[in-house]
Parts: C-alpha cells; sequence; structure tokens
C-alpha cells in the first residue's frame, strides 16, 4: 500500500456517507487515505459469516475496495478480543457491543466463535495480521489500592492464555497473526 491507512470503526454512523463501505471508502479516500482497516464485526462494511466461508465473497469484497480506490489493511476484531476476557467491573458499559441477555460464558464463546471467523475471512482475504484487544481481566489492579491478592494477576494471565490459545492456534496453523493494542478500560 503507498500511503495511509485509516481505522473507520470511529467513524462509522447510521447516515450516509458514514455507513456503507462505498461511503466511508469514498469519503477516507477524498482525504488522502488509500488503506482501511475494516472493524470485522461491523455487517454494515462487511459480512464476517461469509467471508469466513467464502474465498469468492471476499475477491468481490477486495475488487469493491479497489474499485474505490482502497486497499484491506487488515480485519480488525479489537471488540470482540476485549469480550473475549471483560471483567465484571465492565460488563455493563461493554453490553452494547454484543448480544443482549448472554452470560459471561455465553460472551466468551461468541467472542472466541467471532475471532476466529476473522482469522478465517483474512486467511480467505490473504492478509496476515490481525488487531486485537486482548481483554483485561487485571487492568484495574495496575494501581493497587486496595491492596490486590497474592497470585491474581498471575491468574488472570492463565485466564487469558487458556481462553486465547485456541484462537491462536488455529491463526498460527493458517499464517496469521495478531497484534494486540492494550487499553486499561
Amino acid at each position: 500500500m503507498k500511503g495511509p491507512g485509516i481505522y473507520v470503526a470511529q467513524f462509522m454512523r447510521d447516515h450516509e456517507p458514514f455507513n456503507t463501505l462505498e461511503g466511508i471508502a469514498k469519503w477516507a479516500s477524498a482525504l488522502g487515505y488509500k488503506g482501511l482497516q475494516i472493524p470485522a464485526d461491523d455487517p454494515r462494511l462487511i459480512d464476517l459469516d461469509k467471508a469466513a466461508e467464502s474465498k469468492e465473497y471476499c475477491a468481490e469484497f477486495m475488487g469493491r475496495l479497489q474499485s474505490l480506490g482502497m486497499e484491506l489493511c487488515e480485519l480488525a476484531g479489537y471488540i470482540p478480543g476485549q469480550l473475549l476476557a471483560l471483567h465484571p467491573a465492565y460488563e455493563e458499559m461493554f453490553q452494547p457491543f454484543f448480544p443482549k441477555g448472554m452470560e459471561d460464558r455465553e460472551r466468551v464463546e461468541w467472542a472466541s466463535a467471532t475471532l476466529k471467523k476473522i482469522i478465517r475471512a483474512s486467511a480467505n482475504m490473504a492478509m496476515k495480521h490481525i488487531s486485537t484487544l486482548s481483554g483485561g481481566f487485571a487492568w484495574h489492579m495496575f494501581y493497587p489500592w486496595p491492596q490486590r491478592p497474592e497470585g491474581i494477576v498471575e491468574e488472570a494471565f492463565r485466564e487469558l492464555s487458556r481462553r486465547w490459545r485456541p484462537i491462536l492456534d488455529e491463526a498460527q496453523g493458517r499464517g496469521i497473526t495478531f497484534g494486540y493494542e492494550l487499553h486499561p478500560g
């Protein structure tokens, strides 16, 4: 890609030009951007189920971007990554980002399945990287007051490992890497 790329999630709206792939691509192109980082969980931009299963759909998707003078930088999995390991303190704040009524275990299964779809879609698009968030069982403990119990940070990382390992194994098997953008909140 020759030129800057932009992550478009924060610009998506329910009105033109910010509500479709074509609209946001034309808008970004007019600003001088050459590539888009697409939030894979936004159905206004991509049908993740189709992308995970169909190389033909992915080729058409890439062709649509190309016809608009844009390239795909990568599919992003920030929201499902954060929801995979969401500390209970943040449950209510993140509710708008996952299907209503899900209990913790169901949300973890949904996030895991979504991340695996992003892996398959990325492979179908010949993309080699996915940006995501890790979730944060321990972020609230980086300022230790009140004092955190012995071993709680280690336990949080063990649980992160348990949840992420199957996803990372699938990505590795397809030659895909993840980049974690770490946010305390």
